[in-house]
């Protein structure tokens, strides 16, 4: 897909860009100049590099903000703070009251990959624009050591124009670090599993006294045939995923809670083994856990009992050791 296909026809918006390589850093700069082009732009950033902060937030001391005079920012309002990213879009939305439509982070110098938008703080500060309900994007460069963001940048820019107004609140962009007739496309992906595997090293200064450095390498821990984003990145495709804030496991909460409905009913005496009013229960019962309960009723014909779940004040427990139903269900 060329990029040209997902763009659309947007008015001039207010676009707050921030990231946790610092101010100073080429990545920001570009992205800053290339939206300039044709929405109204407000820069903050953190006054040194923060790259790792992932969502952390100064709660100890003040936050100062100083507006920033720097090459490259040409007449672009600018100010470094000195906090965190998350920080920088607080005080960007707050002390300085500029209400954003959207907001941009990076470009990060380094690939935002898999496991990565947990540490990144590139990431974290969009997340906190979309936790405000402000739609964000997070740009990152498939290059650490790369000095020309030109071509995230305007990747960024035209996936923006599409992508605003698609309802998604969060997306993570990672652009590998090819020329832009190189690329081949955007890929759609989900998020890669990444292991952090390098032990910390053991160092001692000019002062003899001993300190630790983390090279923190990472590698990837998955099949390459998988669509995700490391897998896209690497054969030249711009990965784009969408990140939603909320971390809860709807699926797990599910089954907890037919599970809690069925360890509130009782076993009570009967003739035609297993019942329950609770349908939703019942079908779980019926389906996720049939061979539990074929078990439980070979062990309870065994004795020359049956029993079934029912809600009442009637009820007989019976607990049978090494059965799965009665494990499951807590009995």
């Amino acid at each position: 897909m060329a990029f040209s296909q997902i763009q659309g026809k947007m008015q001039i918006m207010r676009i707050l860009i921030a990231n946790d390589d610092g101010i100073y850093a080429a990545g920001i700069k570009a992205i800053a100049a290339e939206f300039s082009k044709k929405h109204q732009v407000m820069v903050v950033a953190p006054d040194h590099e923060r790259s790792g902060a992932s969502h952390s937030i100064n709660l100890t001391s003040p936050l100062r903000i100083h507006k920033t005079e720097l090459s490259g920012f040409d007449n672009i309002e600018a100010y470094r703070v000195n906090g965190t990213p998350v920080d920088c879009v607080i005080v960007g939305c707050n002390a300085l009251n500029f209400k954003p439509d959207a907001i941009i982070t990076g470009v990060n110098h380094g690939y935002n990959l898999g496991m990565d938008i947990h540490y990144s703080g590139t990431v974290s500060a969009a997340k906190e624009g979309a936790l405000m309900g402000i739609p964000s994007m997070a740009v990152s460069m498939c290059n650490l050591t790369s000095k020309d963001f030109s071509v995230p940048a305007r990747v960024a820019a035209e996936l923006f124009d599409g992508f605003i107004a698609s309802g998604s609140l969060l997306y993570n962009v990672n652009v590998p670090d090819l020329a832009y007739g190189e690329l081949k496309g955007i890929k759609f992906t989900g998020l890669s599993k990444r292991t952090y595997y390098s032990p910390f090293e053991k160092r001692v200064d000019p002062r003899g006294c001993e300190y630790y450095w983390w090279p923190m390498r990472t590698e990837y821990d998955g099949d390459m045939k998988a669509d995700n984003d490391e897998r896209w990145t690497a054969e030249g495709f711009v990965s784009v995923t969408p990140i939603l804030t909320d971390f809860t496991d709807y699926a797990a909460l599910k089954r907890l809670n037919i599970r809690n409905r069925l360890r509130r009913g009782r076993y009570q005496h009967g003739k035609r083994g297993f019942a329950h009013t609770d349908k939703p229960a019942l079908q779980f019962f019926q389906q996720g856990a049939e061979a539990a309960c074929q078990l439980h009723n070979r062990q309870l014909r065994q004795g020359g009992v049956h029993y079934r779940i029912e809600d009442g004040p009637h009820c007989r427990r019976k607990r049978i050791y090494g059965c799965p139903l009665c494990i499951c269900f807590g009995l």
